[in-house]
């Protein structure tokens, strides 16, 4: 009987066995440049590695922020070296590494070639040389000539072409910078800066078009389409409604709001990764107040 792994529980374990080097301690820049080569070598390696930077996050928000799990892991740490006990974590991993590796879809983008946990940013470097940033919960393939966006928002920066596949349509960046959204029920793509067309049709700088029942149109943003890349919303005169719709992307748990405060309006510069901050903001510039504020369920209800 053949023992050998799997190729890609092989390739796991490869992607692993970095991940721990360089967390142990401060890696030197020669380790992180082996490290670099070795994703660089093959697709499957970059697939790998982005799927352990996924699952570190997930486990490092998700466990962390449960008291009894958070209790588990120092108490495993105080008895363990750190080393030993990421080395048990990896080891748990790789269990059914295959199947880890090719499962399908289960919301935290496992079957794609770049994925983005729930309040995580990220940026990739395409084959080229482009740059794709996800934002929170997005997701995205490699193409033999381009990348498809699956769900959520990117940007992508190139000063050489690249094809694009998404529900909008075939796109191509010649050059330039591009937002993309398919998220919250919106698809839309704006055009910062730079030359691009859509299944042929030339778009112009500063352009967003948008998916709607009648088709494609121009349409002014309610949000700077790319202030997420900094992590932040950037609005003016947004229903609240929406805007907490928008926050509620960057949040694990539950945020619900009344209907009586969804028609407020609003404006202002806002940071997604403290969205407590954010929320409790809102009530010494609005009449609301927050209801059962935990990390996992919040409601925002009309003052008085």
């Amino acid at each position: 009987m053949n023992t050998e792994p799997s190729t890609d529980t092989h390739v796991v374990r490869q992607a692993i066995a970095w991940w721990v080097r360089l967390r142990d301690g401060q890696a030197p820049a020669q380790l992180m440049r082996q490290c670099e080569g070795w994703r660089a070598a093959h697709p499957d390696h970059e697939r790998a590695w982005q799927r352990i930077q996924l699952l570190d996050a997930e486990l490092g928000h998700g466990l962390k922020a449960i008291p009894a799990a958070r209790q588990t892991l120092e108490a495993g740490q105080r008895a363990l070296s750190r080393r030993r006990a990421i080395q048990l974590l990896a080891g748990s991993a790789v269990i059914g590494g295959g199947l880890w590796m090719t499962r399908g879809n289960s919301g935290l983008g496992w079957a794609s070639d770049f994925a983005t946990a729930t309040g995580q940013r990220q940026r990739f470097t395409l084959p080229g040389g482009a740059a794709l940033t996800l934002n929170t919960h997005s997701t995205s393939d490699l193409l033999p000539q381009g990348v498809r966006l699956k769900q959520g928002e990117w940007l992508l920066e190139t000063d050489k072409p690249v094809q694009l596949a998404c529900r909008l349509g075939a796109l191509t960046l010649a050059h330039g910078r591009m937002a993309l959204r398919d998220a919250g029920g919106l698809a839309q793509l704006s055009l910062l800066r730079g030359r691009a067309d859509l299944a042929g049709r030339p778009l112009r700088e500063g352009q967003t078009l948008r998916a709607t029942a009648a088709g494609l149109r121009l349409v002014t943003p309610e949000l700077d389409p790319a202030a997420w890349a900094e992590g932040l919303i950037v609005t003016s005169g947004m229903p609240l409604g929406h805007f907490l719709d928008e926050l509620g992307r960057y949040r694990r748990g539950v945020l619900k709001y009344a209907p009586e405060v969804a028609g407020l309006m609003l404006s202002g510069v806002y940071r997604v990764d403290d969205s407590d901050t954010v929320l409790h903001a809102l009530t010494q510039t609005l009449p609301v107040q927050l209801g059962g504020l935990t990390r996992w369920w919040v409601t925002v209800e009309h003052a008085g």
